[in-house]
């Protein structure tokens, strides 16, 4: 089959049409062209169009650009018939809607598309972190991503994303599947290759790419690498209408191109609850009954417990925060009535004003849960062991509520932000970021007082049931 390709670029005004003309053999049925273009923002895009054929025994194909489109470079990369694809062995540029004039010569549509091309390369081919300052090493660190199918290759600033051809086979999770049934005398075991094929079909999967990290350690280029992919995950869930899990990472640190150390770790957080096992851990038969009755009984409850999982599940303590937050207002919203005034532990009142200091308020109903439910009971609890590093439950409550207002007015809290230092809740929710150890202590206390409360919830509720 002899194929010849050439576009043209008549210039008129903003609006330009290409037009592309293919001479072949007659007796090809069904042709069509894929037709590709690059600009400033798009990577690759490509179409696939129908021929037609001319009086004169000509293919052609019309493509109108829109007046509001990019500059783009446009060019046909191959005629597909039902029985092949072939690849044309020389490729001429058009340029559709170039952003100023262009003389209509092969040499100055080339160097038009070259400046496209860099331009390109100059808004994706950036890095992570800042490459100033003293001690900074580059890193690079991949993603692997879990049940996230991308048929094209995407790219943000300093970020690629890729689709994998090969996808995993569940091997672990068939042996797995194996010896439980073994465990439980089920006489069962997974069928090979069946298995493999329907989980290699059920979970596709893509590598998200940071080429260059400016970190002064791995720790920082982990961070930074981290809330990129994170990010990136976010906007690919609203892409794809499916959230990717991430898998194991590999991070690699580089001098002159070349990698001296490479680190390979597992994605998410694994597992982060107690370590401790049997009833005193909290691993009771009676208690797993009650908390069951009392969820099957109340679907607001259900509806907090359900909120407090997500919660556990956020990877950006800023997220947490909100949802923490969402789980004890919501169950406050419907156990605590409105308009009471608020007394606190120690006996004060909440505020000095009146109007600022009665259950009609976020901050003071969600103190009233909580005391209702943790120390205005039989059993006696010590209110600093259990609100530390707070002073007390009001210092707690008043900090975790100004680190949810961060995250719900401005997306999380940033402690150089000059807008947020303006406001009332600034400073409380600045004494949250500080931790005289490597945990985050603030955070630690917030779930377990919110685990509390849902267990206080379940025991009262579900005790009633028995």
């Amino acid at each position: 089959m002899a194929t010849i390709g050439q576009f043209y670029w008549p210039s008129v005004g903003t609006f330009v049409a290409a037009y592309g003309q293919f001479f072949m053999a007659a007796n090809i049925s069904e042709p069509q062209v894929q037709l590709d273009y690059y600009n400033e923002y798009e990577k690759s895009f490509w179409m696939q169009l129908g021929l037609t054929q001319n009086s004169f025994g000509v293919w052609e194909a019309t493509v109108e650009a829109s007046e509001t489109a990019w500059e783009s470079a446009v060019f046909v990369s191959a005629v597909v018939t039902p029985e092949a694809r072939l690849a044309l062995p020389v490729v001429t540029y058009s340029i559709c809607n170039p952003s100023d004039a262009l003389g209509e010569t092969v040499d100055a549509v080339h160097e038009r598309f070259t400046s496209i091309f860099k331009k390109q390369r100059e808004r994706y081919r950036t890095h992570l972190g800042d490459p100033t300052g003293q001690a900074k090493a580059i890193y690079r660190a991949a993603f692997i991503i879990e049940d996230l199918l991308i048929t094209t290759p995407l790219a943000l600033p300093g970020i690629q994303i890729i689709g994998l051809p090969f996808r995993p086979q569940g091997l672990d999770a068939g042996e797995l599947a194996t010896k439980v049934a073994m465990q439980l005398k089920w006489n069962a075991h997974v069928k090979q290759p069946d298995w493999s094929q329907h989980y290699a079909n059920n979970h596709p999967a893509a590598v998200i790419v940071c080429d260059k990290v400016y970190a002064t350690d791995l720790k920082e280029a982990i961070a930074l690498s981290t809330i990129a992919r994170d990010e990136t995950l976010a906007l690919l869930a609203l892409m794809r209408g499916a959230a990717g899990k991430p898998g194991v990472a590999i991070l690699q640190k580089l001098e002159n191109d070349k990698a001296v150390e490479t680190k390979f770790s597992f994605g998410g957080g694994g597992y982060g609850g107690n370590l401790f096992g049997g009833p005193f851990s909290g691993e009771s038969q009676e208690g797993l009954l009650v908390e069951h009755l009392a969820l099957k009984h109340d679907p607001l409850l259900k509806l907090c417990v359900d909120l407090y999982e997500e919660a556990l599940a956020e990877t950006s303590v800023d997220s947490q925060y909100f949802r923490l937050w969402s789980v004890l207002e919501t169950l406050a919203l419907n156990r605590v009535p409105e308009g009471q005034p608020v007394t606190r532990l120690d006996g004060s009142p909440w505020s000095q004003d009146p109007r600022n200091g009665t259950t009609s308020a976020a901050a003071p109903r969600v103190y009233e849960l909580i005391a209702n439910n943790i120390f205005r009971t039989p059993v006696a609890i010590n209110e600093p062991s259990v609100t530390s590093p707070a002073t007390d439950l009001h210092d707690a409550v008043t900090k975790w509520y100004a680190r949810r207002n961060a995250t719900a007015h401005y997306g999380k809290f940033v402690a150089d932000d000059a807008v947020q230092q303006r406001k009332g809740w600034y400073q409380r929710a600045l004494a949250t970021t500080s931790s005289d150890s490597g945990m985050d202590q603030w955070m630690w206390t917030f779930k377990g007082m919110v685990e509390m409360v849902l267990k206080a919830e379940m025991n009262r509720l579900g005790r009633s049931l028995l």
